[in-house]
């Protein structure tokens, strides 16, 4: 089969991320795969042209289309003739789709990440270009119910929940060491991701309780945060930026948190499952599918730092019950977010999208 895959940027992240796993697991199939972003490069340009695809980069302006930018679209279509279109984020998936109409392109998959709560425009643009799409693949049930409230039929959606690859078991949980207990986040610097929320937690934390929280990650709120953190009085906070040894990082880490407003399904939270650490997150969309509380890890509400701070304190007072709870987690990920079964999923669903259109 010849796949393409459409996206915004080939930037690091959650999206770009699936994008890689899922061109490997294609590749190591046998099937063909084309990759182009409307803007960029990016840094995962080589780690896909590694893993066997071929990448193009268009030329348009990052959510700013352009003709100049829809013409070089068409040529790649064109030049490429896949049997399946597949778009990724929200301007990838706008100009797929009218690219795709314009050159009476194959059968066109799109993959919603996230249900957009701060976005509802760009939603509903979603939702208004459904029969454009000849189905969606949503990273958890919670962002399909969200489509189906806007408008999008059942038949048009499918759950392919995200993955990671299981790592070799980290050895015994950090034992604390000289230093503090590490509280690890993974996660762009926007509102979403409630980062603001994580700094108020860990400045309610006991006295009794010293922690150094990593920040890992860039984004247009990082400037406000660092702020915040010098008004709060956090001195063990790092913000780390961007960074490519994750599991380096949570190799490190006592406890993930995750205190997004909204979710799609995150990868971090998978990646700190599959390393067998427990996650403290809020209980929002597909977080709340990921996170079984008490069990692999602890959920509270969105925007409560009270709460936040409790789990965290509970987490971190208990290492036998931080240790089970990685154990779970790492159990779990294994179970239902492995890799190659998400490959499987979208193989079967490009075959039926093709059998059907």
């Amino acid at each position: 089969m010849k796949v393409a895959l459409l996206t915004t940027v080939l930037e690091p992240g959650g999206a770009e991320g699936q994008i890689l796993s899922l061109t490997k697991g294609l590749v190591g199939r046998g099937h063909e795969v084309h990759v182009a972003g409307l803007a960029g490069p990016g840094p995962l340009v080589e780690p896909l042209r590694e893993a066997g695809a071929t990448v193009d980069i268009l030329g348009m302006a990052r959510g700013r289309p352009s003709l100049q930018g829809l013409g070089a679209l068409l040529g790649w279509l064109g030049e490429v003739r896949p049997q399946v279109l597949h778009t990724w984020l929200f301007h990838a998936g706008v100009a797929g789709r009218v690219a795709g109409c314009l050159r009476r392109a194959p059968p066109r998959v799109h993959s919603v990440q996230v249900a957009e709560r701060g976005r509802r425009s760009q939603l509903l643009v979603d939702a208004l270009g459904w029969p454009l799409v000849a189905c969606y693949a949503c990273a958890s049930e919670a962002v399909s119910r969200w489509l189906g409230r806007w408008g999008v039929p059942s038949r048009r959606r499918v759950v392919i929940p995200n993955a990671v690859d299981l790592p070799a078991a980290r050895g015994a949980p950090p034992d604390g060491g000289p230093g503090p207990p590490v509280v690890l986040c993974v996660a762009r610097m926007v509102r979403q991701k409630g980062l603001d929320t994580l700094l108020r937690a860990v400045a309610l934390l006991p006295r009794t309780r010293p922690v150094s929280l990593w920040l890992a990650g860039e984004g247009p709120e990082r400037p406000g945060l660092e702020r915040l953190a010098r008004g709060l009085g956090l001195s063990r906070v790092e913000f780390l930026g961007w960074r490519a040894d994750v599991p380096d990082l949570l190799g490190e880490a006592d406890v993930l948190a995750l205190p997004s407003r909204w979710e799609g399904l995150p990868v971090a939270v998978l990646e700190a499952m599959a390393a067998g650490v427990p996650v403290v997150a809020t209980a929002v969309d597909g977080t709340a599918e990921t996170v079984v509380h008490g069990e692999t890890g602890l959920l509270v509400p969105p925007g409560d730092p009270v709460g936040l701070a409790l789990a965290l304190d509970r987490v971190l007072g208990d290492r036998e019950a931080a240790r089970r709870m990685g154990e779970a987690g790492r159990r779990r990920a294994g179970l239902h977010f492995r890799v190659d079964a998400m490959v499987e999923a979208y193989l079967g669903l490009y075959e039926g999208v093709l059998r059907t259109t």
